[in-house]
Formats: structure tokens, sequence, C-alpha cells
């Protein structure tokens, strides 16, 4: 009836979990669970002329039905210059400490990372006819950045 660690054998490992720890990246999370400890970091970052067949399985994915219902993730928000431009998220995890439950604190810290990632704010700069190609400037102030609705996406 006990663990190895000494719990019983309905007792949860606690969980810990920290958001914001790295300045350097969009979204961040540390997490805890019992002595298992991730690290998750997010970077967005602008990318042009994405293949259509990426942008096709994304959509697929994440992008829930024809109409959008059923989207896990607001594939609106990371589009910059339609069909061209648009923000692509890498996730990156590191296990500091392995000691049980690894894959199940990794999908706790992404969905953690994921919802403390902040997407700047990004203002389109000509395209007003097809000799002129649009641009985009991003504007700096975190304050006015766009957060990722994690509700729907689930853990794991």
């Amino acid at each position: 009836n006990i663990r190895n660690d000494g719990r019983q054998r309905n007792d949860y490992r606690g969980v810990s979990i920290d958001q914001g720890l790295i300045p350097q990246a969009s979204g961040s999370a540390r997490v805890r669970v019992g002595r298992t400890d991730v690290l998750v970091g997010v970077k967005a970052r602008a990318y042009e002329d994405i293949a259509s067949d990426l942008t096709q399985a994304l959509t697929q994915t994440l992008g829930g039905g024809p109409s959008g219902t059923g989207a896990a993730v607001d594939l609106e928000k990371l589009g910059l210059i339609e069909g061209r431009t648009c923000w692509v998220l890498h996730v990156d995890g590191l296990v500091l400490v392995s000691d049980g439950n690894v894959l199940d604190a990794l999908g706790f810290a992404v969905k953690a990372a994921l919802e403390d990632t902040r997407i700047p704010r990004v203002t389109v700069i000509g395209g007003t006819n097809e000799d002129d190609l649009a641009d985009f400037e991003v504007d700096e102030d975190t304050s006015s950045a766009l957060h990722l609705d994690m509700d729907r996406i689930p853990v794991i």
C-alpha cells in the first residue's frame, strides 16, 4: 500500500508551476512534479514564405474544421501578412531532474509556457498594390503583446 517514495497508493506528487522565468524567451515555465523538474521555453519568430504543405498540416492539426470550429489555437493571431508571413513558435524542453512522470511534467510545462507566451503586435506597412510588397514593424512594447488562449488546448 506504500510506494517507494513513501506515498500512499492514492497520494499524488506535489505539482508546482512557475511562469516567465526566462526573460529572453517569448514564454517559459518550470514545472516540478514530485522531484521531477523540467523547464520549457517558447520563442516566437516571424517566418516568410511558409510552405503551403506546412500551413495545411498546421491548419488541419490545430485549426479545427473548415469553418474554424473546434480550433485549438486561433491561427489568425499567428498570421502577419496573409499567405506570406506568420509567427512560428519554437518550443524547447529541458529535463533538469528525472524522477518519474517526466512526460506529464513536460506536458504541464509546455501548456504553461504557451500560456505565458507574449506575441508582439505588428503593423503592416505598404502592400497597397501588386508592385508594393507589404512589410511589417514589430512593436517592442510587451504590454501590448498578444496572448495565446490556452483554454482549449489539452495538457498532453
